[in-house]
């Protein structure tokens, strides 16, 4: 296994999240993403990734709001939390 992986691995474990969590984390402190591309980006299916988006919400680390532009679009947003632990993670690999 990639050495940086496996430590991004790591240090997401030891905060309690999956590798699916932790990669979408990264990818939210980068731009917020509507749920179809999260399940896209990821390869789950929306069902999968509404769970654990709900689960994310609930720690904190993301939020969902409506799209600016469609407002049956809903988009997830990192949270300050949810950056510090990209950070953390990050400057552990």
């Amino acid at each position: 296994m990639n050495t940086t992986l496996y430590k991004t691995l790591e240090a997401a474990n030891t905060r309690g999240l999956s590798l699916k969590q932790t990669m979408l984390l990264i990818q939210l402190s980068d731009d917020p993403m509507t749920m179809t591309a999260i399940s896209k980006d990821l390869g789950a299916s929306t069902a999968a990734i509404t769970g654990m988006v709900d689960r994310m919400e609930k720690l904190g680390l993301v939020m969902r709001h409506h799209g600016l532009a469609d407002r049956r679009k809903i988009v997830v947003s990192i949270t300050d939390k949810g950056e510090r632990i990209v950070h953390d993670v990050t400057r552990a690999a």
